[in-house]
């Protein structure tokens, strides 16, 4: 049943905002189709110098928190009462109690349970507002009550819907704070719900049957036999079964010829209802097309686009301030700032808090665009992005940096990867600098063929075994010994092929066991192979991966699933490709890396320390190329230093 009935009082209560939001037939619509079309593009966050997985990680912890529902629910709130509040819940896990005060820091984050909670103004009805015209915050509310207890503002935004009006009184809950959005459209509301209800009344009755029966005849057992028989034919009608009358009968459809009239009553109170509610363009509160479209310059998209943007900027920006810094606790915990520090040099000397509060302070966002610009435009300037990179490239930039830009820029739908050209090659053309580019004077026989065509001798050929007379010929002798020497090659040649074979097997026996790892305790993995022991130099010990690891492993990078985590382990621990030193100030920690495709490699940080019973696993995880070309450079920094 709908809220509305003749000569209701437009100063609206609690309980009459909520029945036209529930009831009314525009009433969900008003409330949320301007928050649900401002908020449907997702913001692009951006953090100066700070890794991609800071913001990759701050994303997955909002989501998790539920920060975008508490915002759409707090903005929800303000229009259908007029205020609507945001307050940031913490629970201190070590004192086992609620916190209405505080104020976390970084150090002592850990300790709270945090969630983000939306209130109304019921909830907070004994706060106050600052009616002081020489106030700093005159028409604020400045004490929110919550249960009688004061909330600060560290912890809580109030939200309005409406700009605050001096000594408005339009409701009783929070006095002086501004009314529902409802509050000059109630008729107009009533009007509209009225012609919807007659046009369903008007189809209704378009489904009668008028049963003319002469004026003269007495209403008696056969007349109204007959009236019970023009209700079958109705149902009838309504089935699409055929109907018989008699000959002398009369039986006529009810007109319908004023349902026109009442589509365009309708649409004009349509009209009357966007322009009571100013703040909801007519296209996103009933769907309706703009009246050029959204061509480039046109009027209605820009009148739009300026109404969304001043919504975002007064509504949702004080929501996102107060609960952007709670998410960012959550998200870049210890742990987390660990697992950088491990991944990238730059974070080596640096606290959890010097790095927490580097990237809160380079945090910024800008609002999703929710008009994409049209596909000529698009193709135009990726067009011109690429003659700009050519045009660097010309230049002599640097191809690391043309490569990033090049990605960055999203011109491809695929990453690209750009072939270093010649040094001093430009084009088509040399330059005058070409000779110098190559001394062939100084060549000398450090430079090794590529193939046995280029000398016409096996890459193992060593020219100290095979002595040469003072012509350059071999001695006499020589291709004796030369036949007996090929013959051990070969024999050692095959017993070296064998010894793969059976390290091969050994590594893959060692990785099979991986399989029996329990993901919910401390875990002996299999030790080195022995071969790789003797390479490396390296002592016969166990390899350790604790429980902690693994669960600190899991909060790092959620992504990876056990069967992956096996795989990971497997792949960079006992096939590695490079063995890199991991931290110059801790001298133990390594990175162990092996390739699985073009863009990505897995990683092991492995402990070997010679004061432990146990090499320990630190992190596994995935890498790009870009990080696997970073820990490449802090390995040579960290052997440099020592040299």
């Amino acid at each position: 049943m709908s809220f509305f009935k003749d000569g209701k009082n437009t100063i609206l209560s609690y309980d009459e905002c909520k029945d036209i939001y529930r009831t009314a037939t525009l009433g969900k619509r008003i409330v949320e189709g301007l928050v649900n079309f401002a908020m449907s593009a997702e913001r692009e966050i951006d953090i100066q110098k700070a890794p991609p997985e800071a913001v990759e990680k701050f994303k997955e912890t909002a989501e998790v928190m539920k920060q975008q529902d508490a915002i759409k629910k707090t903005i929800y709130n303000a229009r259908i009462y007029g205020t609507g509040a945001l307050y940031v819940a913490m629970y201190n896990e070590e004192e086992e109690k609620d916190d209405f005060t505080t104020k976390p820091t970084f150090e002592d984050a850990h300790k709270y349970k945090m969630k983000f909670t939306v209130l109304d103004p019921l909830n907070i009805s004994g706060s106050r507002v600052d009616l002081d015209p020489l106030s700093f915050h005159f028409l604020e509310v400045i004490d929110v009550k919550v249960s009688s207890k004061s909330i600060p503002r560290k912890r809580v935004c109030v939200s309005h819907a409406l700009e605050p009006l001096y000594l408005d009184s339009r409701t009783s809950l929070i006095p002086f704070s501004p009314p529902s959005v409802f509050y000059n459209m109630v008729k107009l509301l009533e009007q509209y719900d009225d012609a919807i209800k007659s046009i369903g009344d008007l189809l209704y009755k378009a489904g009668a049957i008028i049963y003319k029966y002469p004026e003269k005849a007495k209403l008696n057992g056969v007349i109204i036999d007959a009236i019970t028989a023009a209700k079958q034919i109705l149902r009838q009608k309504r089935s699409g079964e055929v109907i018989a009358i008699s000959s002398n009968s009369s039986i006529e459809d009810f007109p319908i010829s004023n349902l026109s009239g009442l589509i365009e009553s309708i649409n004009k109170l349509e009209d009357d209802i966007t322009k009571a509610l100013n703040d909801t363009p007519a296209s996103i509160l009933f769907d309706k097309s703009l009246s050029n479209g959204f061509s480039e310059g046109d009027k209605d998209k820009e009148t739009e686009i300026s109404i969304i943007e001043s919504f975002r900027e007064n509504k949702l920006t004080p929501l996102y301030n107060l609960t952007d810094y709670y998410v960012m606790l959550k998200a870049w915990d210890s742990a987390f700032i660990d697992d950088m520090r491990y991944k990238y040099s730059e974070y080596q000397d640096k606290t959890d808090s010097e790095i927490f509060r580097s990237w809160a302070d380079n945090f910024t966002y800008q609002y999703g665009n929710l008009f994409p610009e049209p596909e000529s435009i698009t193709q135009d300037n990726n067009a011109k992005k690429l003659d700009n990179l050519l045009k660097a490239q010309q230049l002599g930039a640097n191809i690391a940096d043309i490569q990033e830009e090049l990605n960055e820029s999203e011109i491809f739908k695929n990453e690209m990867e750009l072939d270093s050209p010649p040094q001093g090659m430009d084009g088509m053309g040399g330059t005058e600098y070409d000779e110098e580019m190559f001394d062939y004077t100084k060549n000398d026989s450090s430079i090794k063929a590529d193939s046995d065509a280029y000398s016409g001798q096996s890459p193992d050929f060593k020219e100290e075994e095979h002595p040469r007379d003072e012509n350059g010929q071999f001695k006499k002798g020589s291709g004796e010994n030369d036949k007996q020497e090929d013959k051990e090659e070969t024999n050692n040649e095959d017993s070296s092929e064998e010894d793969k074979q059976k390290e091969e097997k050994e590594i893959q026996d060692k990785i099979k066991q991986l399989e029996k790892i329990d993901w919910n305790k401390d875990n002996t993995l299999p030790n080195f192979p022995k071969s790789f022991l003797k390479k490396q130099g390296l002592e016969d010990k166990p390899i350790l991966l604790k429980k902690n690891i693994i669960e600190k492993n899991k909060a790092s990078h959620p992504d990876i699933t056990e069967e992956e985590a096996k795989r990971i382990i497997g792949n960079a621990l006992y096939k590695p490709e490079l063995i890199l030193k991991a931290n110059a100030e801790k001298t133990a920690y390594h990175n162990f890396i092996s390739r699985t495709d073009d863009k990505h490699s897995d990683l092991v940080l492995l402990e070997l320390s010679d004061k432990k019973e146990n090499y320990e696993i630190v992190n596994y995880h995935v890498i790009i190329n870009k990080d696997r070309n970073r820990k490449e450079e802090l390995h040579q920094n960290i052997l440099n230093k020592k040299s």
